[in-house]
């Protein structure tokens, strides 16, 4: 055995090792071309020469690929159930059928036609497990990655799909490195049965005989297990190359019961994507290449034996999510840089359009003739234009108010009438004291704010005239006055602040009975808030 140099492997390969009962064979590719098949025996000796091999080698994933007579397969029905219910009933039934067997697997075939509709699955075992922990140990040993280990028979449906085979009834037949005869059955494409039979050391003329006689066997089995009834028609599949590929087109002739389909190793090599002539009978560097470049998730590996995988693969993605972060880094930083640039060939081209742009004012400036005043002087007297404009104000609307009522009530005559603008409502007019209440009155609008709502106050006195004494139809008199002037839209509030005859509880009646004083009596003051209304121009 010749060990490649490191250099030779890249880390993007993999490694598939076929394991039978004689020996261990790694199979390795570079590139997609395979490189030298590299054999172990299950001694001390080759045992010492694995362990050199893996300390030497660069840490590739490793696929074990199981193919020996020790392996059983039993089909069983399970009610259909989903997450854990599943699990513990899978793991329950093959307790029950490999009871003390760590290296079981269960492939789901689908369900039953009618019924409950029960799932259907497949449970394969490996019954000696002693084969594999010798490897398997030194494989943890030196921490190279695991990524499973799988049945050859399993795989085997992955090659069926390649040929294509499209009957009912198929079996796979290949000749073996180990120097077995693997029969593989499948009834359309679930397997059933795989059988892996000794081949006797025979005369090269003899070796196709000997397979078709085997063929007869497995097809009686077959018949006695009512897999397959007499009168079904067996597509066979034969996998061979040269001489003994010869052989078969010769002596397989086809039967009512029987159909043989004869394929090249080296046809079928290519299909697979395995680079150069594969000038060999065996097809273990088949089955190795389907498994390395299809890697389904594993099918006997514990958790312990495949712990290095999974380091493996979460180092890959963070270097991965290291190298887009880095990628995506750099795009960004680009295009900043770029946007950068564009932004400060705009800011420059900016900047000569306002120097354009004042050279071209300052020239304007000196052609015209000399102003009174700068221009922020007469942009702020013409906004204070504006403002008095918006708000001047007159007693117009005010006097148009009081006439309006006054010409249903000919008996009130007015003395003086206190007339301001505010923005607030409730400022102090006429007689009303200033410091009664805190307020902020505006007079004439010039200091109002635009939008805010402007008022008119008056403080009306007056007298009613002729008065005859009579302080309750006096009373009645000015309180439907207020009730009109009320009505009017613009009106805010109207509100009598002194009447003939104070009725408080404050107040003191002075006089003389049996005569009325007509130049004291009857006197009223009112308060009136008309909400102003200006023009916007």
């Amino acid at each position: 055995m010749t060990l490649l140099p490191s250099s030779r492997f890249s880390v993007a390969d993999r490694r598939v090792c076929v394991l039978t009962a004689g020996r261990l064979c790694v199979h390795q590719w570079q590139h997609g071309r395979a490189q030298e098949t590299l054999s172990f025996r299950p001694d001390e000796a080759g045992l010492g020469r694995f362990s050199k091999y893996l300390e030497s080698a660069p840490p590739v994933p490793i696929y074990i690929l199981v193919d020996v007579v020790e392996e059983e397969f039993r089909h069983e029905t399970i009610p259909h159930v989903f997450g854990g219910d599943r699990r513990a009933l899978i793991n329950t039934r093959q307790n029950r059928l490999f009871r003390e067997c760590r290296y079981v697997h269960a492939v789901f075939q689908g369900r039953e036609p009618d019924g409950r509709r029960d799932d259907r699955v497949l449970f394969t075992a490996l019954i000696r497990q002693e084969l594999l922990d010798p490897w398997v140990g030194q494989i943890e040993r030196y921490k190279v990655p695991l990524a499973g280990i799988y049945s050859l028979p399993v795989i085997s449906a992955s090659l069926l799909k390649r040929i294509p085979a499209s009957s009912t009834h198929t079996l796979l037949v290949t000749l073996q490195g180990s120097g077995g005869l693997r029969q593989t059955f499948f009834e359309g494409k679930d397997l059933k049965i795989s059988r892996l039979a000794y081949m006797p050391k025979l005369d090269a003329s003899q070796v196709s005989s000997y397979i078709l006689g085997e063929v007869e066997k497995l097809r009686r089995y077959l018949n006695s297990l009512r897999l397959l009834s007499r009168d079904t028609p067996l597509d066979v599949f034969l996998l061979g190359h040269g001489r003994i590929l010869g052989d078969l087109r010769h002596q397989a002739a086809d039967t009512v019961a029987t159909r043989y389909h004869l394929v090249d190793v080296a046809d079928m090599a290519s299909k697979v994507g395995l680079k150069g002539e594969l000038a060999t009978p065996f097809a273990d560097a088949l089955f190795a290449r389907l498994l390395a470049t299809e890697a389904p998730p594993n099918y006997y590996g514990t958790d312990k034996e495949t712990r290095y995988i999974r380091l493996h693969r979460a180092r890959i993605g963070m270097k991965a999510a290291a190298v887009l972060l880095l990628a995506g880094s750099i795009a960004w930083s680009g295009f900043q840089f770029f946007n950068s640039v564009v932004v400060r060939d705009e800011a420059a081209a900016f900047t000569r359009q306002a120097l354009f742009y004042q050279e071209r004012y300052a020239l304007g400036q000196k052609t015209l003739p000399k102003a009174p005043a700068d221009a922020y002087q007469l942009k702020t007297a013409v906004e204070m234009a504006e403002v008095l404009k918006r708000y001047r104000s007159t007693p117009e609307q005010m006097m148009m108010v009081l006439s309006r009522a006054l010409d249903r009530f000919p008996g009130l005559y007015l003395k003086a009438i206190d007339w301001k603008t505010a923005t607030d409502p409730k400022a102090p007019v006429g007689a009303e004291k200033a410091s009664a209440r805190p307020s902020n009155p505006y007079a004439g609008g010039a200091g109002a704010e635009v939008g805010e709502e402007l008022y008119q106050l008056a403080w009306v006195s007056g007298r009613l005239e002729p008065f005859d004494g009579n302080y309750r139809e006096a009373l009645k008199t000015l309180t439907r006055f207020i009730a009109v002037l009320e009505k009017n839209p613009v009106v805010e509030s109207a509100k009598l602040m002194e009447v003939p005859l104070d009725t408080s509880s404050e107040g003191r009646m002075t006089g003389r009975t049996g005569r009325v004083d007509a130049a004291t009596g009857a006197k009223f003051s009112i308060r009136i808030v008309v909400r102003a209304s200006h023009e916007i121009s």
